[in-house]
């Protein structure tokens, strides 16, 4: 940070040969400590998550009980999609204005 201080000058000298306005701004440097604090947070969420699993069992038997079938609420969810066939686009399907395979449109030349 001492090197960029003593050479605020001359990177500001730099950047008014290079700007068209009359006006340069003052150059300044600031440490970032965006980086570290991310970092940290993500310790302490990492902690939290770590202490949580430690306290609650897993759910296991919840898992076991529902792949058994004792649940009573249990709810099909393996519904397949309804048969779409694949047919290409006809006359009809095709927005009014928009051009045909022979390149004609709807309105007139």
């Amino acid at each position: 940070m001492h090197g960029l201080k003593s050479a605020a000058g001359f990177i500001q000298t730099k950047l008014a040969d290079r700007l068209t306005s009359r006006y340069v701004p003052h150059v300044t440097f600031v440490l970032d400590d965006g980086v570290k604090k991310s970092i940290e947070i993500g310790r302490l969420i990492r902690e939290e998550n770590e202490r949580l699993a430690a306290t609650n069992p897993p759910a296991d038997t919840e898992i076991a009980a529902a792949e058994s079938g004792d649940e009573d609420d249990e709810t099909d969810t393996d519904i397949d999609p309804p048969d779409v066939p694949n047919t290409p686009p006809t006359a009809s399907d095709v927005a009014p204005g928009a051009a045909s395979a022979d390149g004609s449109t709807d309105r007139p030349n």
